[in-house]
């Protein structure tokens, strides 16, 4: 049934109801007898056959037979007689018998109340289809929910309006205003319908546009933004010198006029709204966003940016992001999905958000007549090949993001172009066509399907025709996004839109679970996301309630719905606790202490030690989904241990429709693993949500048992930056996290920013800094920076110029002026105070001063070190922040050559520098990376250690050294004799089989120095 379209689908589903049906009418034809006794046991009414009440009397009842009996008599008719004798025989029977006339009249009831219902569902099925098929007929069915967030926002645009005051003067000799004017709204203002090129309004707009200069235009001259105090068509006239209604046209032939008006944002025959997302993100909850908000004089329900202050996070967005910034007069539509100016405001002075996206709106004024020329529509027809994609994404006009749009008219719900991605199909029809379909365009149809929610679909066809409607206007040249570099086989993140009801079929969000599923297959994709929309991801919080109240304010329902924390309760407490999962509103509470009734777990809060279970939807839990491609030899097994996840409910446990990696072991999945790395390496814990195309666990299995090569949909959650390894119990340490801003300003355009940014060892989704190219921006900030502000690698980047977007990082980074934000992982020992953390590379590099206390000539290690830094290709040129196209994170190589400074700018406190960081790189390993083995360790031996006391690199000479040299390189690796508590330091951190291989390389490299020992003395 997958490969059928939807017509012959539902053609065979009418064919079999058909045949059911006649099968039914054929056996009822041949058992007649059984037929005629429902028709007079239970169909017929003897009531009715005899002529009396239901209250008739046994007297009644005999009368009535009688009289009934005596009319069949006088007729001629002996077949139709005998029939009805027959029937008025049998009804008597009935009635006449009291015992038997109590049964009849029961089942008589139940007999019209099913009828009844029948006949009522009969009658409302059809008319409610009805009613439905008219409001698509008549209302149009791509227009939007006007409850949805979408709608709410359709509806603001609708109603909102610029409010400008503008003054013309008239000259003595042409006294013409130029313009022809209707009364509208109830005849209290005039709208202008037209301007002549000779009047006194024609010549106003002249003179502003020639003092303007150009300041207020878009794209070209022609356009430019609404706040200019110019006279179009469709603006309306609220009042004329002071005088409103009917005053107004006498007022219009004064020589001064001082009008007031309004410009509507849509439906203007002038004006065409811009919109676009704004994402601004704080440091803390007492910084200021930097925007004065007022109600806005309309009825959109929205806030009016009246200023900009010249401190703020807006202000700072404004100078970082000219092209995007913020305007006085600006409308905010939402924010965070909120709608209205009460909740906006609200919204913004919560102290406790640090990020809040921004819908803003303004209007484009264009020439006259260029809205009403609507460009006609082209055909684009393509053919995929095996392998080959069509390289565009398409979406709504008012879905996420909205990177500066203008809204074409009546298309606000349609479909348009989102993205055409490079080198793909569509780019390569769009270099040999005069009119290409570019980002911007308006989708009309794809294969002949007008409806949106079918155009996924049908753009999954190898043979794909898009009927589409170029731009009427365009504010900046096209943006083609550059072609993802990860080639087959290479894990990439899915773009998957978990969270928006529209996304769902039409039949399933108006009829549910009534729908047959055979009759509404869906794409691999769409069953994806529905798979991610009812999936919930579970932490545990333990806390004790002894020091105060547990500060939760839940919503009671099937499940307790977490309404509020409080900023006084335990709860708060438990959230300021970086490393853990915060307690959220939104969050449900699925167990207390292991009892999942609600009204139980209400009675287990008032203990004082308490385990909470936690769930929250997929759609909120911010995932880290990718997706691999992994084949296997023929005799190879896939090496992984699953496990059906499970989700707690009121009734216990349920499977939540994933499997879990308890643990990869040899085969397929480890082989994969070593060859691509830790960032994208498939981990004990990590959720299997498909295994393409199938969804469900069993068949995901049964595919992976059945398939050489397969390709899987994993989900990695956590909230927050990724989970630490635990610490080890013989001395444990606890992770702090440090949020801070870096601000770089180039000096010329050409100026190297010198960060290469990679994903996080610990985490794909998520970017870290790999390395600082000496003498680069980067570098120099370095060197003039104290403590904490100086950029090292390991740090997290949270965002770019306020943009969280991964993929946008490279493009951003060529701006002159760049602000990143930080996170830092700083441990700290329990017997330290909790204000004073210690840095995680400052822990690491004390274990590795334990381990190689080194006495060696600083002048000559420095020397060793140079040469080798002038035999190695310098790679700063490389060292850049890379893109991430299409939003996957590019994988690095393990075999990327570190950079290595020349000679003549090496010093003394680089060298220590470097050399804790190749000890930390080599003693304490990443908890995702596996521990080398004892060969690997001797053959690492031969690198640089840290020398503590002179902070220098000694490196072991290679053969043909100087005597001299090769006695201190003994001296070196004699004293690699560790004390057990230097090796508990190192191990701190890792798991049993990693400290087991951990020591025993340093068993081989205590028995390597031995041996060397013993060499040097027999020599």
């Amino acid at each position: 049934m997958v490969w059928l379209d939807r017509l012959e689908r539902q053609v065979l589903a009418g064919f079999g109801i058909c045949v059911v049906a006649m099968a039914v009418l054929h056996e009822v034809t041949q058992l007649k007898d059984v037929a005629g006794t429902i028709q007079t046991q239970i169909v017929e009414d003897h009531y009715s056959m005899l002529g009396i009440a239901a209250e008739a009397t046994q007297a009644e009842i005999m009368t009535a037979f009688k009289r009934a009996t005596n009319k069949l008599t006088s007729k001629q008719q002996a077949d139709a007689a005998q029939g009805s004798r027959a029937k008025l025989n049998a009804a008597y029977n009935v009635l006449s018998n009291p015992a038997t006339r109590r049964a009849y009249d029961e089942r008589r009831s139940v007999v019209r109340l099913v009828s009844m219902t029948f006949i009522g569902f009969s009658v409302c099925l059809p008319l409610l289809f009805g009613m439905m098929w008219a409001k698509s007929v008549c209302f149009r069915a791509d227009l939007l929910d006007p409850d949805s967030f979408l709608g709410q926002v359709v509806f603001s645009l609708q109603h909102s309006e610029a409010v400008l005051e503008v003054e013309v003067h008239k000259d003595h000799e042409t006294r013409s205003l130029g313009a022809q004017l209707a009364a509208v709204r109830n005849e209290s203002m005039l709208q202008i319908c037209s301007l002549s090129n000779d009047g006194a309004i024609h010549s106003h707009n002249q003179k502003v546009l020639d003092d303007d200069s150009g300041r207020s235009s878009v794209a070209s001259p022609e356009m430019c933004w609404w706040h200019l105090p110019v006279l179009r068509e469709s603006d309306i006239l609220e009042s004329v010198n002071g005088q409103s209604g009917a005053a107004m046209m006498g007022a219009l032939r004064s020589l001064e006029l001082k009008l007031q008006l309004r410009r509507p944002l849509v439906g203007g025959a002038s004006v065409l709204p811009w919109l676009g997302e704004i994402r601004l993100s704080r440091s803390s909850g007492s910084e200021r966003w930097g925007l004065n908000l007022t109600n806005a004089k309309d009825s959109s329900d929205s806030l009016q940016v009246r200023d900009i202050p010249s401190v703020g996070v807006a202000a700072r967005w404004n100078e970082e992001n000219p092209d995007h910034a913020f305007q006085p007069g600006d409308r905010v539509v939402a924010a965070d999905q909120c709608v209205g100016a009460d909740a906006m405001l609200q919204l913004c002075a919560d102290e406790t958000r640090t990020s809040v996206c921004f819908l803003i709106a303004r209007g484009v004024l264009l020439p006259p007549g260029a809205i009403q020329s609507s460009p006609p529509q082209v055909l684009c027809r393509l053919s995929k090949r095996e392998g080959e994609k069509l390289g565009i994404r398409v979406g709504r006009c008012l879905e996420s993001p909205g990177k500066g749009i203008l809204l074409e008219p009546d298309c606000m719900s349609r479909t348009i172009v989102k993205e055409v991605v490079q080198d793909h199909l569509v780019d390569r029809w769009n270099r040999q066509t005069e009119t290409p379909l570019l980002p911007g365009c308006v989708v009309m149809a794809v294969n002949g399907e007008w409806r949106p929610e079918q155009f996924a679909r049908e753009l999954s066809k190898r043979s794909v025709k898009i009927l589409f409607r170029p731009p009427t206007r365009r504010l900046a040249p096209a943006e083609v996004t550059a072609a993802p570099r990860s080639d087959a086989g290479r894990p990439r993140r899915i773009p998957v839109r978990i969270d928006q009801e529209e996304l769902r079929p039409w039949a399933v969000r108006n009829f549910g679970a009534l729908v047959p599923a055979f009759l509404s297959p869906k794409p691999f994709e769409e069953q994806l996301r529905n798979s991610l929309r009812k999936l919930r991801c579970e932490f545990i919080v333990k806390v004790s309630t002894e020091s105060g109240r547990l500060g939760l304010q839940f919503k009671h329902s099937n499940e307790l719905l977490v309404l509020q924390v409080a900023e006084d309760g335990v709860i708060a407490q438990y959230n300021c606790s970086p490393e853990c999962e915060r307690v959220e509103s939104g969050d449900w509470l699925v167990a207390v202490n292991g009892e999942t009734h609600p009204r139980r777990m209400i009675e287990k809060l008032t203990g004082t030690e308490l385990e909470l279970r936690f769930a929250r939807p997929a759609a909120r839990a911010a995932p880290g989904v990718w997706e691999v491609e992994v084949g296997r030899d023929q005799a190879e097994g896939w090496g992984l241990e699953l496990k059906e996840e499970t989700v707690t409910t009121v009734s216990g446990p349920r499977s939540a429709g994933v499997l879990r990696i308890q643990r990869v072991v040899a085969g397929a999945i480890h082989r994969w693993n070593e060859s691509e790395g830790p960032q994208w390496s498939l981990q004990a814990g990590d959720l299997l949500l498909a295994c393409e195309p199938e969804i469900s666990p069993k068949r995901m299995l049964q595919r992976l048992r059945d398939s050489q090569k397969v390709r899987l949909s994993v989900l990695r959650w956590h909230a927050g930056p990724a989970p630490e390894p635990e610490a080890s119990p013989v001395e444990p340490q606890r992770t702090h996290f440090e949020a801070r801003e870096v601000t770089l300003r180039r000096a010329l355009a050409s100026e190297r920013l010198g960060l290469r940014l990679v994903p996080s060892a610990r985490d794909p989704t998520r970017t870290v800094v790999s390395e600082v190219v000496p003498g680069s921006l980067a570098d120099r900030h370095n060197q003039a920076a104290i403590g904490s502000e100086r950029i090292v690698p390991g740090d997290e980047v949270d965002s770019v110029n306020g943009d969280g977007d991964p993929s946008r990082f490279a493009e951003i980074c060529k701006q002159q002026m760049i602000t990143f934000r930080f996170t830092r992982r700083s441990r700290q020992l329990p017997s330290q105070g909790r204000g004073v953390p210690e840095p995680a590379e400052k822990t690491q590099a004390k274990g590795a001063r334990a381990v190689a206390a080194v006495e060696a000539d600083g002048q000559g290690a420095q020397g060793a070190q140079g040469a080798q830094g002038a035999q190695e290709p310098s790679s700063a040129e490389e060292a850049e922040a890379e893109p991430e196209p299409g939003g996957a994170r590019p994988v690095p190589r393990s075999s990327e050559p570190a950079t290595s400074p020349s000679s003549e700018t090496f010093s003394k406190s680089r060298i220590v520098e470097d050399g804790a960081k190749s000890a930390q790189s080599r003693i304490n390993p990443k908890p995702e990376l596996a521990t080398p083995s004892a060969e690997d360790a001797c053959r690492e031996a031969r690198g640089a250690l840290l020398c503590e006391d002179r902070g220098a690199v000694f490196q072991v000479p290679p053969r043909g050294s100087p005597p001299e040299a090769s006695k201190s390189g003994l001296q070196g690796l004699s004293l690699i004799t560790l004390p057990p508590a230097a090796i508990a330091t190192l191990t701190a951190g890792l798991d049993a089989p990693s400290r087991e291989r951990f020591e025993q390389g340093i068993h081989k490299l205590q028995e390597l120095a031995a041996t060397l020992h013993i060499g040097a003395n027999i020599s």
